[in-house]
């Protein structure tokens, strides 16, 4: 499963690595490296996502420059074209105030489970920062539950462990070479515990005691969507016991989150599909939204999904023609949003 924070970090100070003749440069180009590593290891696939950040050095160390959602073509001399004008557009706007640097990647990835290959938008995080003039550090997170010994739900997943563990510590190693420091794992999340090789291995205990999906990814999910629908009239009801009619919201070929109501509870919401990083938490503030105006309107759960099959949300997406399914439970449809 895919979560909304990471499951786990580590860190590595850079004793060595690819330079540059900028900061900024020098956090793009290691970055970079990182990622090649992950892709050589099956790891990443594709174009990862870049975001860059420069703050001055004085004591208040004020943004002189921040971009989100940069195309990076890898392979391409420092990430391509879009990277090379960020570069450029950080240097004008820094000018002589430089002080610490930050530039991360997006990197969709795959692992396996049960025999499948499954894909997420983000499974790995790549944050560089620098001081200006400093070597910097390396901080990877991942956001997957595929490399622990018990998946979030607390039940045991040995083969999935056992095909996905070994890559995470070839990871680890390689950004070693890469940096030439040892990984620093990070503490202990509300998930697990990362080592210098991956993951403790979980206690086995009930299910129920160990379920960091329902204990906290759930209320943390459905903060970060209320929180940002705060300012729009209060929507429906949020829970429902019974069963759930879903539909899927698409922006193209990507799965965003699933548009869901539950009549007879007066309720209704949007579950973000965690495989599709923060895109997906973006567009369910666009949906929260439509459903709020819907219920201030009068309308039904079911009459306010119906409606919303005709809205075309551009960057959120739009209903799925033909999508329309049920579940069980809102249980089930949050397993599937963090699953799939």
């Amino acid at each position: 499963m895919i979560t909304s924070i990471p499951v786990g970090s580590w860190t590595w100070q850079v004793k060595s690595g690819p330079s540059g003749s900028g900061t900024l440069q020098r956090c793009v180009r290691t970055a970079l490296a990182v990622y090649d590593r992950l892709a050589s290891l099956d790891c990443a696939f594709g174009a990862p996502e870049g975001a860059a950040a420069v703050r001055s050095a004085g004591p208040k160390k004020e943004v002189l420059f921040s971009r989100r959602h940069v195309a990076v073509v890898p392979g391409a001399p420092d990430g391509g074209a879009d990277v090379v004008r960020l570069l450029r557009e950080a240097a004008e706007a820094a000018g002589n105030s430089e002080g610490l640097v930050s530039f991360w990647l997006t990197c969709p990835g795959k692992w396996a489970d049960a025999g499948t290959e499954i894909t997420a938008a983000r499974l790995f995080e790549v944050d560089v920062a620098a001081w200006s003039e400093s070597a910097g550090t390396v901080t990877l997170h991942t956001y997957s539950d595929a490399w622990l010994t018990h998946n979030l739900r607390g039940c045991k997943q040995p083969e999935t462990h056992a095909a996905n563990a070994p890559r995470l510590s070839a990871v680890l190693r390689g950004i070693s070479e890469l940096t030439g420091d040892e990984p620093d794992p990070g503490d202990p999340t509300w998930y697990a515990t990362p080592t210098a090789e991956g993951f403790e291995a979980l206690p086995d205990e009930d299910p129920e005691l160990l379920d960091s999906w329902d204990m906290f990814e759930v209320p943390y999910r459905l903060k970060k969507l209320t929180e940002a629908a705060a300012s729009e009239p209060e929507g429906y009801a949020d829970e429902t016991e019974g069963n759930v009619h879903y539909v899927t919201v698409a922006r193209g070929d990507r799965i965003l989150g699933y548009l869901w109501e539950a009549d007879v509870d007066a309720a209704a919401g949007y579950e973000p599909r965690s495989a599709a990083g923060e895109a997906a938490f973006e567009a369910g503030a666009f949906w929260l939204a439509r459903l709020a105006s819907a219920k201030n309107r009068g309308l039904s759960p079911a009459e306010a999904v119906r409606e919303l099959a005709a809205v075309d949300g551009a960057g959120a997406g739009c209903l799925l023609p033909g999508s329309d399914t049920d579940a069980t439970s809102l249980s089930v449809l949050r397993d599937l949003a963090g699953r799939s």
